[in-house]
């Protein structure tokens, strides 16, 4: 029983990390494959399958919704691969700022600033690159969005499991 309230409190805490830009959702995976081991709960195979599933389908969101957006919003190849390499210095650079709350904004401001570069340096005007940007920044919000979506449903899951529910 003190063992579940434990686990319980370090999910909650893991999916904290998301705040952080941190890979949240395979963290409370490897919480809760911790649990199983402990004998806190028995998850079968087809649960474990599950939850890789979706911590797999958060993770590609995060990056196609961003992609799909951006292409949307007229960025070529080019401009979307730097809105990704963007948003990953965006979190890194903002992680210090807000207790961490920078991560989220850094990645979004980074996908913005990565696509908009991408587009310029492909030449095409500056109103063209700034509406594939905000496409980027657009999906990039959304696709953050989705993936903490998921990681809560697997977090409640988690939980209740840990507690026979």
């Amino acid at each position: 029983m003190m063992l579940d309230a434990l686990f319980s409190v370090a999910l909650v805490a893991a999916f904290g990390l998301h705040v952080f830009s941190l890979p949240a959702n395979w963290i409370l995976l490897g919480l809760f494959a911790l649990a199983a081991v402990t004998g806190s709960h028995g998850a079968t195979a087809g649960v474990w399958v599950a939850l890789v599933l979706v911590a797999v389908a958060g993770e590609a969101a995060e990056w196609l919704l961003q992609d799909r957006e951006a292409r949307r919003a007229g960025a070529s190849t080019q401009g979307s691969v730097l809105a990704m390499v963007g948003a990953v210095v965006g979190a890194i650079v903002g992680a210090p700022v807000a207790f961490g709350l920078g991560a989220l904004v850094g990645a979004a401001l980074g996908a913005y600033g990565g696509c908009l570069l991408g587009e310029m340096m492909r030449g095409v005007s500056f109103a063209q690159a700034r509406t594939a940007a905000w496409g980027a920044l657009r999906g990039r919000v959304g696709g953050m969005v989705v993936k903490m979506s998921l990681g809560a449903g697997m977090l409640v899951f988690m939980v209740l499991r840990l507690w026979g529910a």
